[in-house]
């Protein structure tokens, strides 16, 4: 063995043991206090100090699917929870709000408490995590805020249906597994459904994975139904939002993003910055050439 090759080998050992031992690092001051193997999640809740944390998964690739802290409940601790806010650049003032994936409920909560007109519906099809969001998450419902058991989709198309359904201000698209979006939340014909249910003024706002291989076909797919689809990219996560008007609710460029997150700021008080949100707002990205339109067809 050349000496260059025994170097470049004691490299990489040495890098992965660093890996290994921040990890271990990174994980040492967490307790895992709940955990439970339901129909569809591996859910665990961990708690350091003040701060716990829901992870749907294996509970060891970072993938947070939400946190809170006890002391400060309030503020929206993972990025992209501060990015769905962007959906106010668009709806400053959303009374019917529709959210798809309850995790701990940071969302619901959060437009409750500075929204308190807001009748929110949340679907989940997990009761096992809704149990665990009221448990240890201090996620409540009442008759502003209703919790329905079953599949968004399912429940979208049950909307869409009925002639006397809501017709929501704002959807939020924030249902995953361990690690991904359920396929069947992610296609035109989806998307499509969901229009169907939103006021023609309405936005919808999407949590995505950036680092997600359908990333880019995720974001022709949006501008395909939505014609419309704005980014916001998370700088500390690989989450982006996107979010997508309604097709008579108003174009946004960064000027108006800026001027409006000032005004909303003043409005709501937000125990976070409207105006890093807006600095997240991303007018360029364009997806590759070779991304392909996401169809229920399992050929696409």
């Amino acid at each position: 063995m050349s000496i260059d090759i025994l170097i470049f080998s004691i490299l990489i050992i040495s890098l992965a043991l660093f890996s290994v031992m921040l990890f271990a690092f990174r994980i040492k001051g967490e307790k895992l206090i709940y955990e439970k193997v339901s129909k569809y999640h591996h859910i665990m809740v961990y708690e350091e100090g003040s701060i716990r944390t829901l992870r749907l998964g294996d509970g060891h690739d970072d993938g947070k699917q939400s946190r809170i802290d006890l002391n400060d409940p309030d503020y929206l601790l993972l990025e992209y929870t501060r990015l769905a806010f962007a959906a106010l650049f668009i709806n400053d003032m959303p009374l019917k709000v529709l959210i798809i994936g309850l995790g701990g409920g940071a969302l619901p909560r959060a437009i409750s408490h500075y929204i308190p007109e807001a009748e929110i519906d949340v679907v989940d099809i997990d009761p096992e995590v809704v149990e665990v969001a009221e448990r240890f998450f201090m996620f409540t419902t009442g008759e502003m805020v209703r919790v329905h058991i079953g599949d968004g989709r399912t429940f979208i198309q049950k909307m869409a249906k009925d002639s006397l359904g809501k017709r929501y201000d704002m959807v939020i698209l924030d249902a995953f597994n361990s690690s991904s979006i359920p396929r069947h939340l992610i296609t035109k014909e989806f998307l499509k459904e969901v229009i169907q249910v939103l006021d023609p003024k309405g936005v919808v706002a999407a949590n995505v994975l950036v680092d997600n291989r359908l990333f880019h076909s995720m974001l022709k797919t949006y501008r395909k139904v939505f014609k419309r689809c704005y980014i916001f990219m998370g700088g500390i996560a690989q989450n982006a939002v996107f979010i997508s008007p309604g097709p008579d609710a108003p174009d946004i460029n960064k000027k108006d993003i800026e001027e409006r997150a000032h005004a909303l700021q003043e409005l709501y008080h937000f125990s976070f910055s409207m105006l890093s949100v807006a600095r997240q707002f991303r007018s360029r990205y364009t997806p590759k050439i070779s991304a392909k339109v996401i169809t229920d067809s399992k050929d696409s």
